[in-house]
């Protein structure tokens, strides 16, 4: 694989990436009001909340 393919690769594998955190986000907002950052924040919290 050539770099000019990896580097094409790198940017569809971005694209992908960018429209499913659009989208997971958009679903996020209409069902809870709460964006990614939000969701991340909560979750982590829960996490550390069952180690104790």
């Amino acid at each position: 694989m050539s770099d000019n393919d990896l580097f094409t690769a790198w940017i569809n594998l971005s694209k992908y990436y960018e429209r499913i955190f659009k989208s997971l986000d958009h679903i996020l907002q209409e069902q809870f009001q709460l964006g990614t950052k939000e969701f991340y924040l909560m979750y982590y919290l829960e996490q550390t909340e069952k180690k104790r």
